[in-house]
């Protein structure tokens, strides 16, 4: 099965808005499948406010305390690439996968 791959960042200089003004330094990684129901990460470590996602196949994904993912109301991501998210430290992924038409 395919996998959403998670790194974690922290980041000095991390503003609201998403604006990363400084380094990031790696906090950690999470490898979460990517199926037909939605799958939530472990929490993000202590300190994790960035969050790159790695999809291998077409996914949708939602961030939260407790984050269910559909192709209703999650982030949508194609397979082979990744997107930055801004994430609240202790908070978790989910994701799903999705169909391309």
């Amino acid at each position: 099965m395919p996998n959403a791959i998670i790194n974690e960042f922290a980041c000095a200089g991390h503003q609201p808005g998403g604006v990363v003004q400084a380094a990031a330094i790696h906090n950690a990684t999470k490898v979460v499948e990517i199926g037909g129901t939605s799958v939530q990460s472990a929490e993000t470590e202590p300190g994790t406010n960035l969050v790159r996602v790695y999809a291998e196949a077409d996914c949708s994904i939602k961030t939260g305390a407790d984050p269910t993912a559909s192709a209703a109301n999650g982030i949508a991501l194609a397979a082979g690439t990744y997107d930055y998210f801004v994430i609240t430290p202790g908070h978790k992924i989910a994701v799903i996968s999705r169909t391309v038409s």
